[in-house]
């Protein structure tokens, strides 16, 4: 009896050996909505880096994923679709895995005109469970009745999920982007970071920024500037915060202080926007050490 129970430990630790021996490699199973794919996912150059950035920000990046792992919510299916009854388009997103030969120049994307702006603490303690690398991510909508021929897109750069950032651009246009597209990504990736963040109660909003608008007030949208206000239609707190961030990370500063921009005396009489903008300038980088102006500074041309 000894002798069969000493025979069955010698072949277990000959399992054991022989696994411990081989080379780690990435998993040929197929993928599924667990959310704990095994990283790497490939053998690329490029996946040591995925590796890297993962462990150091404390997130997992993703760029071979199921449906499921951008459309869930708890209560939300954010994937558009037909309505067969009512003959007609429901809004909503469409969103492809990247092209695993461009994921390379989409991590530069990334890191060129959005990890960057960030310091590695903040990143490491903000930064959600999963980052989702796509080569499609568009929203679709269409106002008329029926199946149009050809889907009506509009390409989104940066998107927050339930428990996830994602980012566009791991196709073949990412070797060709214009000037534009790319401070349309640099905007977009830092303003929808930045209101997951502050729509999660991961950075606080300034009580000094938000105490100079009586957003209770009555105002129009021919003098909504006197209150400090940027956009009618956001007239609240959050939207009132959102909608600065927006413009300061976006826009040069000597764009905000020429005629036309919202810093110009000819817009800002009052100097309440002035007076805002000061505050959340000195918030963000007090808190966080975060620069909004020279986010905004950033510009390709």
């Amino acid at each position: 009896m000894k002798t069969r129970i000493w025979i069955l430990i010698g072949m277990l630790m000959g399992v054991i050996v022989s696994c411990s021996e081989d080379s780690i490699s990435p998993s040929t199973d197929p993928e599924t909505f667990d959310g704990l794919y095994s990283l790497p996912q490939g053998n690329h150059d490029y996946d040591v880096r995925i590796v890297e950035l993962s462990n150091k920000y404390n997130t997992r990046i993703y760029y071979k994923f199921v449906d499921k792992d951008y459309y869930w919510g708890v209560s939300t299916d954010i994937r558009w679709r037909f309505d067969t009854v009512n003959n007609k388009i429901v809004a909503g997103y469409d969103a492809l895995p990247a092209d695993e030969n461009y994921v390379g120049e989409q991590l530069d994307l990334l890191e060129n005109h959005f990890l960057k702006y960030f310091s590695d603490t903040m990143l490491l303690r903000t930064m959600p469970y999963k980052v989702l690398l796509s080569s499609v991510f568009d929203y679709i909508i269409y106002s008329s009745t029926g199946m149009p021929e050809v889907l009506p897109r509009t390409l989104v750069n940066a998107y927050s999920g339930y428990d996830y950032l994602a980012f566009n651009w791991g196709n073949v246009n990412v070797k060709t982007m214009t000037s534009e597209q790319i401070n349309a990504f640099k905007n977009d990736a830092v303003c929808v970071f930045l209101q997951r963040l502050a729509d999660k109660e991961l950075i606080k909003r300034s009580t000094a920024f938000t105490s100079v608008t009586n957003y209770g007030a009555s105002m129009t949208a021919a003098n909504m500037y006197e209150f400090g206000i940027l956009h009618y239609s956001y007239r609240t707190i959050a939207g009132d915060w959102e909608q600065y961030v927006k413009a300061i990370v976006s826009t040069p500063y000597e764009q905000l202080i020429a005629p036309g921009g919202i810093l110009h005396p000819d817009i800002d009489k009052k100097q309440m926007i002035r007076k805002k903008y000061d505050y959340m300038i000195n918030h963000f980088k007090e808190e966080y050490n975060i620069d909004l102006q020279a986010i905004g500074d950033d510009v390709q041309n």
